[in-house]
């Protein structure tokens, strides 16, 4: 999925009809999230069978309520038995998830733009950068990146947890 939008992202720029760079641009973005998406799917599926078939919109309670509650308990425990640095390992999971969160919210609420009001149009500003409702292609282009680092944070909090 993010070869595909890289792809996309850069024929946005190379088009020269304006509906045309529009489709590509916003189509970039759909498939960067689902980028984001599918490898947070993957995370949860690691941690939770029944996580990988919930809905796009639980993603974020399940990261900053359900995972994070439990992390947070289990860093108390943690942090009893003097285990600082199993504390320190799941309070980095902690702030994955919450900034894991953030992230996937921005990125449906951009997919949900891209996908459902054309009539937004994509702000193509300096070569070949361009934004959509003021989110930078250079920032979705990251999502990925970023969504593996906080899942690997998780994961590895999680799987010593229950291990």
């Amino acid at each position: 999925m993010e070869s595909v939008g890289l792809y996309l992202q850069k024929e946005a720029v190379t088009r020269s009809d304006l509906t045309e760079k529009d489709h590509f641009g916003r189509s970039s973005y759909t498939r960067y999230y689902y980028a984001t998406f599918l490898l947070v799917r993957d995370m949860f599926r690691a941690m939770n069978p029944d996580w990988a078939r919930v809905g796009h919109a639980d993603y974020p309670p399940i990261l900053d309520a359900t995972i994070y509650r439990r992390l947070e308990k289990d860093r108390y425990r943690a942090l009893r038995i003097k285990d600082y640095e199993l504390a320190n390992e799941i309070g980095r999971a902690k702030v994955s998830c919450k900034e894991l969160a953030a992230l996937m919210r921005k990125g449906y609420a951009i997919r949900v733009t891209a996908d459902y009001f054309p009539e937004v149009q994509i702000d193509f500003f300096s070569g070949e950068r361009f934004k959509l409702n003021s989110v930078s292609i250079n920032d979705a282009h990251d999502w990925p990146a970023r969504a593996r680092l906080h899942s690997l944070k998780i994961l590895n909090a999680w799987k010593q947890l229950n291990d």
